[in-house]
């Protein structure tokens, strides 16, 4: 479950039960907007993979900073394309994967070389094209 108070939605996910948003089931929307939901530039470079978010800016798609696991419930309801979350941490790996699992969403992680709980390493959910091309970067 996940809550934005100030937005006052309720997110839960259930495994192999879908998503709802305010107990309201919802099914993904097909994303028509191009947009690439990524972590903030200082994550890209703390775990060295500049190189990821200058490609990502490279494309035809708008990148927007969504961090954390708002990003992933974004688009788990559709909103963005990919959510590349370059420092995920070990608490939001599972709500994250969870989320993209019932969204019917490609999954990429990249555990760093000592992973901690405040980070375990690299997460990118989204459309199977686009986590495909990602992955090759790492």
């Amino acid at each position: 479950m996940v809550y934005f108070p100030k937005k006052n939605l309720v997110v839960k996910c259930f495994k192999d039960k879908g998503i709802t948003v305010n107990e309201e089931k919802i099914l993904r929307r097909s994303s028509q907007t191009k947009l690439i939901a990524v972590s903030d530039d200082y994550t890209f470079s703390m775990v060295g993979q500049q190189k990821v978010l200058q490609y990502l800016r490279n494309t035809s798609y708008i990148v927007r900073t969504a961090t954390d696991i708002n990003g992933h419930c974004q688009l788990a309801l559709g909103l963005f394309d990919l959510k590349v979350d370059a420092a995920c941490a070990l608490w939001e790996l599972y709500p994250a994967i969870l989320l993209a699992q019932e969204a019917n969403l490609s999954i990429f992680t990249e555990a760093v070389n000592e992973p901690t709980v405040d980070l375990w390493g690299s997460l990118f959910t989204g459309k199977e094209t686009l986590v495909g091309e990602i992955s090759q970067l790492f």
